[in-house]
């Protein structure tokens, strides 16, 4: 039920947006200067470029952008000192309204030294399970596997369990990291490392891993052939107020998509 209710608020904002956003003569110049918009660690730098950009081409103020851990994130929207977040996933409830705003591949990264180039899913489940612990066993040079997960509150890291491991449980071996940084880091550091993180946010310090044979680029997450992808939303308790809501129907505009094209895959 949360999810079909939810799936109706996102049509019928996309509508609404498609209805006004993209004539320039209709969109108002707004002040924004005492609003707030909070974003995930992982979405941090998309959505401060966002709200710049917004505030450059509208003649208005920015967003101050906050970022915190997803689940410090939900608990503040319900005690109310939060009003709308960005992150890359969003639950499945009655109670929570949300907006597509781009997508995102799901990075499958290892050391540079490792000769491996593909995985499948079910290869990555057994991974981060614990099953296989040597990367002998799937067919790469010998050596223990590290696997790298996030802490539990982390939106990528619930976008993981949602794509990979469904109900089955990280291995307790696994190296938690506090951030994507953290993660790029001890991949590049350690040749027997595996982790996760969003394309965006993918550097030369790594190597990504095609899935079930599917590179991960922007055109492979675009037409769906790369399996994991993460859409990037928008969340709320309700629907928001006239100043928010332009700044989000500009985002799902051409001038907005422009912006996502930056980071992540702009909406179908």
């Amino acid at each position: 039920m949360g999810r079909a209710r939810k799936t109706l608020a996102i049509v019928a904002f996309a509508a609404m947006v498609g209805c006004t956003v993209k004539s320039p003569a209709s969109t108002p110049t707004i002040l924004l200067s005492t609003h707030q918009l909070h974003s995930s660690p992982a979405t941090y730098a998309f959505t401060r470029a966002l709200s710049q950009r917004f505030a450059a081409e509208l003649d208005a103020g920015a967003f101050d952008v906050e970022t915190m851990s997803f689940h410090r994130l939900l608990a503040k929207m319900e005690a109310g000192s939060v009003d709308y977040f960005i992150s890359s996933h969003v639950p499945a409830r009655d109670d929570i309204w949300a907006a597509p705003l781009g997508v995102d591949g799901l990075a499958i990264v290892i050391n540079a030294a490792n000769d491996l180039s593909d995985l499948t899913a079910s290869d990555l489940r057994a991974i981060f399970s614990g099953r296989v612990r040597d990367w002998g066993e799937l067919a790469a040079q010998p050596r223990t596997i590290s696997p790298l997960a996030y802490q539990p509150g982390s939106d990528t890291a619930l976008e993981f369990r949602r794509l990979i491991m469904g109900i089955t449980p990280v291995t307790g071996n696994a190296l938690l990291m506090p951030n994507i940084e953290s993660m790029l880091q001890q991949v590049s550091d350690d040749t027997g490392a595996i982790g996760y993180l969003p394309l965006a946010m993918v550097d030369a310090r790594v190597k990504p891993l095609a899935i079930d044979g599917v590179f991960l680029s922007q055109g492979s997450v675009g037409d769906r052939r790369y399996p994991l992808r993460s859409t990037i939303y928008v969340v709320g308790r309700e629907a928001p107020p006239p100043a928010t809501f332009n700044f989000l129907g500009w985002i799902q505009s051409e001038a907005g998509q422009a912006v996502v094209g930056e980071s992540y895959t702009p909406l179908p």
